[in-house]
């Protein structure tokens, strides 16, 4: 077993692979949320990072680069964490970053996959820019407080559960904790009239900054909220950091936001979930 979020030889990883390994050390984090977290290595290359909460996204199985192995070795690992999660009565998800498997294995990674009763639930674009353009329009003024203490947490989880369906009660065991905010993981809410109705969160690693949990309360949409607290969660962020380079995996619906902006097409994620 790993230590949580612990950082590995990224110094000769293409800019994909810096996507995928910010993706990984990223999750690994929630793994600190709760005392029953866990990260373990599989093998064919797979990590599995376990929350120990009942909620199938924050319990995942991942790879730690390119799949060299077989498909039969890829199925008795998937069988493996299977069981784990099974013990524990957890819901769990497989991330895939589809470049990392020889396109012809691609079908029967799908075919196994549905044979695990794993179902896809998400498809993302992911995305790299080495430098933001400037905004295209005026941008929104937000009150901007860092997720630092029970309250900034709080609203946190009011924003992710109203925006990303997290149940309120899965929200708080994770994000609610401090434990979970430990790592290099950062996150910031922005205010309107005193109400939480956006949010970014960064985390720099794998040599980039890696972009997350962009949110926009419903009613709040179409302002520049969502463009405008990305852009501040970035710029702290790479004053912190000291890196440039910035990397996401985007929702249809964030596409254009992130083009504008000047991100580039690098790749592209599946999340499967247990049924």
């Amino acid at each position: 077993m790993q230590a949580y979020g612990e950082a590995r030889d990224e110094s000769h990883a293409s800019p994909l692979e810096m996507v995928a390994g910010n993706l990984r050390l990223t999750m690994a984090g929630y793994a600190r949320a709760t005392p029953l977290g866990a990260v373990r290595d599989l093998p064919s290359g797979l990590i599995m990072i376990s929350s120990g909460v009942d909620y199938p996204v924050f319990n995942a199985v991942l790879l730690t680069g390119p799949f060299r192995e077989s498909i039969l070795e890829l199925e008795s690992s998937l069988r493996d964490a299977a069981s784990f999660y099974a013990a524990r009565a957890l819901g769990w998800s497989f991330w895939i970053c589809h470049e990392l498997f020889p396109p012809a294995l691609l079908p029967h990674v799908r075919t196994l996959l549905s044979r695990a009763r794993l179902r896809e639930i998400a498809h993302h674009q992911g995305m790299y820019c080495d430098a933001i353009l400037p905004p295209r329009r005026p941008l929104p003024r937000l009150a901007t407080r860092r997720v630092a203490d029970p309250l900034t947490r709080m609203d946190f989880c009011q924003v992710v559960s109203d925006v990303f369906g997290v149940p309120d009660v899965v929200s708080t065991k994770v994000y609610g904790e401090q434990a979970f905010w430990d790592g290099t993981y950062v996150a910031w809410v922005g205010y309107c009239k005193g109400k939480p109705v956006a949010t970014v969160a960064t985390d720099a690693a794998s040599d980039a900054i890696g972009v997350y949990s962009v949110a926009t309360v419903p009613k709040h949409r179409g302002k520049g909220f969502a463009e405008a607290i990305t852009r501040h969660g970035l710029l702290e962020a790479q004053r912190a950091s000291g890196l440039q380079r910035t990397i996401l995996q985007s929702t249809p619906a964030g596409l254009a936001l992130y083009q504008n902006m000047g991100y580039q097409p690098l790749g592209h994620f599946s999340v499967f979930i247990s049924t």
